[in-house]
């Protein structure tokens, strides 16, 4: 059982990093598809002109919501990581964690959806399949941490209660 929980740990260490690396893609994603609808739609930037206010006011709330993701992803990263070391007994970063890969992959079957019923024009398709793989192995990083530092959790316990 121990060299079992050894595993789990590395596995939770590696998890970790993964989720902070994509924490990265977390904060440069909204920007970049603003300016990818900034080439393809002269509109946006037309009405952007026409109401500074309120474009100030959607960029700050984008900017809210995707500083707090991210924030949220480097945390779970971050205590995966301390827990893999074996410095961390709590387990809100668990709930936190399965919370992320339920609304990740909710998000992404919505991406599919739009998909299938808008379509993808031919010269955005590079760009929405790179965006769909990202997402894809974003969404695997956090299931598996979660369900790993689940495991782990339900592990140490057991092991906790054999030894005392």
């Amino acid at each position: 059982m121990e060299t079992e929980l050894r595993c789990i740990r590395g596995t939770l260490r590696i998890l970790g990093a993964g989720v902070i690396l994509f924490h990265v893609w977390a904060l440069v994603k909204p920007f970049l598809f603003m300016l990818m609808v900034e080439e393809s739609d002269g509109k946006t930037a037309e009405a952007i002109r026409e109401t500074p206010d309120v474009a100030a006011v959607l960029i700050m709330i984008i900017l809210l919501f995707v500083l707090s993701g991210a924030a949220l992803r480097l945390w779970v990263g971050l205590s995966a990581l301390a827990e893999g070391r074996g410095k961390m007994k709590g387990r809100a970063y668990v709930r936190m964690a399965f919370l992320m890969f339920f609304f990740q992959l909710l998000g992404l079957a919505a991406a599919v959806f739009a998909v299938i019923k808008v379509g993808v024009e031919e010269d955005e398709l590079l760009k929405t399949a790179t965006s769909f793989m990202l997402e894809v192995c974003s969404v695997t990083t956090v299931g598996a941490l979660a369900f790993t530092a689940a495991k782990g959790k339900r592990l140490s316990r057991l092991t906790e209660s054999k030894v005392g």
